[in-house]
């Protein structure tokens, strides 16, 4: 599975100003456990046990920890994160009509076990 983490860059354009985003994949960046895409194939479905373990929010604070974990330790799967060579951006600066206001929470931490998965910075491999 991929898990990549976000470049930054400042939008101009849609937003009135500037509007700048940390790069937390640059040259100089240190590794932080930010993820904000995934790419994956399954190979069969996941079953109804673990499909309920991955009920859960993820706007929250580690939700992408724990979905890293869940495919680490639940379905064997090794996890990259080929940020370095695959760009994407995090568009926090448009507005696209829908605001999440109610409160984030923590929740890679406090669980029965501790789900918190990482994917350092890594080129890219098979998918297989």
């Amino acid at each position: 599975m991929y898990a990549m983490t976000r470049r930054g860059r400042n939008e101009t354009s849609n937003s009135p100003g500037k509007c700048s985003m940390p790069d937390f994949c640059g040259p100089t960046n240190t590794y932080i456990g930010s993820h904000d895409a995934f790419a994956f194939r399954l190979t069969k479905p996941i079953n109804e046990e673990l499909l309920r373990e991955f009920d859960f929010k993820m706007y929250h604070y580690g939700a992408e920890n724990v979905f890293i974990w869940l495919f680490q330790n639940k379905m064997g799967f090794q996890t990259l994160n080929p940020c370095k060579e695959v760009y994407i951006y995090n568009m926090h600066c448009v507005k696209t009509g829908w605001t999440y206001t109610g409160k984030k929470k923590r929740i890679n931490v406090n669980r029965v076990r501790k789900q918190s998965g990482m994917a350092p910075f890594s080129l890219l491999a098979p998918l297989d």
